[in-house]
């Protein structure tokens, strides 16, 4: 009876016209951190029973669950539709990331791509479960231990066998790829690395390796180590800014994009590192067309565009939709990884950012104002990541492992990360032990 409740308001029965007798209320909890509430899930007077059940208020809870992850879903379209909002370095952001399968093969490489046995290097204390793991991090190994596990991964991946790729060359083709990576605080041979070992966990623990063959498979891990050889450490408004040689060969358009994939074209058609030289000619022209959409989609210029197909995608059986989301996620998944590695990710973009910040006031122009900022403000850097998390990673990330749920560890590991950078905005210091420890409700 909720007349016999002391915080039950008579005002309610008036305003909705109705009797109220039996009376359930649920919060509904802010997506990202569970100490807010964000609103309130009412039903009343049950038809079937004088009383609210235990089991009732599952049901409830489960369903304000739902309320609250649709409501984070489409928190980011709304700062982007209302310019009112005044945040401009979040609106920055966004403006950076919303601007306005192949022919038959006659060879092996047309197979479901499977996974075998995998040799490891000699010498090497590493696990088939630690690369195919989110603890793994290029961090923690030298430029040339990470040469030396490219061909384990296309080994176990079946590649080298359905494709014919010789060995020898395979070998000489990954310590070509870590000297194409130029020495920049984040787009280096650590990125490259990292973005293709994502790739390889992620077609090797879930569902997505079922609908690839092992020609595509091969493409897209090549399209991975390669994605952002010789990157110049800024970003392609900075190059169509700066009247740069490329922005010029490429008309202003997916400038760093083109020029990495065609530096990994180029790399192909040397003998020394010629890889696919084992393909007959039509497999070998699609392995191209795949490596040139897969990296000219890791444009953050499509990023929107791509969030809004995962959403709309009632499962994920698209081929290209498969490989150009696993490499795009690959390329943004430095925050799906645990903390401690996550936040050296976020130090190393954070100092490349300061660094085009500087050239650009030096050549009199302004910087985004989400690359503005001086690398000891901490709680400037913990809002600018908690923004880059909401506003880019999360719409992202979300409907993927939705679609892939093997994956959805990447997404808790995306709240945790995100209440660690909401804590140095709140505070302007470094999450404690205890604070990382902290358990988070999803």
């Amino acid at each position: 009876d909720v007349h016999s409740h002391d915080l039950f308001n008579p005002q309610v029965e008036v305003k909705h016209a109705t009797l109220m007798k039996t009376l359930l209320c649920v919060p509904i909890k802010h997506m990202l951190d569970s100490s807010r509430t964000v609103g309130v899930l009412e039903v009343v007077n049950k038809r079937s029973a004088d009383a609210f059940l235990v089991s009732d208020v599952k049901k409830l809870d489960f369903i304000a669950g739902l309320i609250s992850d649709s409501f984070n879903r489409h928190r980011w379209k709304a700062l982007e539709g209302f310019q009112s909002f005044g945040d401009n370095e979040a609106l920055s952001l966004i403006s950076e990331v919303m601007p306005a399968g192949g022919e038959e093969q006659t060879s092996d490489s047309s197979r479901q791509l499977s996974f075998g046995k995998m040799q490891l290097p000699e010498g090497r204390v590493l696990s088939i479960a630690q690369l195919q793991s989110l603890n793994f991090s290029a961090l923690d190994h030298s430029g040339e231990e990470l040469v030396g596990l490219v061909e384990p991964v296309f080994e176990h991946a079946g590649c080298i066998q359905h494709c014919q790729i010789p060995t020898d060359r395979l070998r000489t083709w990954a310590g070509l790829v870590k000297k194409g990576y130029r020495d920049n605080h984040f787009h280096n041979w650590f990125h490259g690395f990292s973005v293709f070992q994502m790739c390889y966990f992620q077609l090797s623990t879930s569902s997505m390796a079922a609908t690839l063959t092992s020609l595509e498979a091969t493409g897209l891990l090549i399209s991975s180590l390669c994605h952002d050889l010789d990157h110049p450490g800024f970003n392609n408004a900075f190059m169509i800014d700066s009247c740069s040689f490329l922005a010029l060969r490429y008309n202003d358009v997916s400038v760093l994009e083109n020029h990495h994939a065609s530096l990994a074209c180029e790399l192909l058609r040397r003998e020394p590192s010629a890889i696919q030289s084992g393909l007959d000619a039509a497999s070998q022209k699609a392995v191209r067309r795949i490596m040139i959409r897969c990296i000219l989609d890791t444009d953050m210029a499509h990023h929107g565009e791509m969030c809004k197909k995962l959403q709309s995608s009632p499962s994920l059986d698209d081929k290209q939709l498969i490989l150009s989301s696993c490499i795009h996620s690959c390329d943004l998944s430095a925050q799906v990884l645990p903390w401690n590695t996550a936040a050296k990710w976020e130090e190393m973009i954070s100092m490349e950012f300061v660094n085009q910040a500087c050239e650009e006031k030096q050549a009199g122009r302004s910087p985004a104002p989400f690359m503005n900022f001086e690398m000891t403000d901490l709680k400037q850097r913990g809002k600018l990541q908690r923004d880059f998390l909401d506003f880019v990673l999360f719409p992202l990330w979300d409907p993927l492992t939705q679609l892939v749920p093997e994956l959805r560890p990447c997404y808790r590991n995306l709240l945790k990360n995100r209440s660690m950078y909401e804590h140095r905005w709140n505070t302007g210091e470094e999450p404690s032990h205890q604070s990382r420890c902290r358990r988070v409700s999803f």
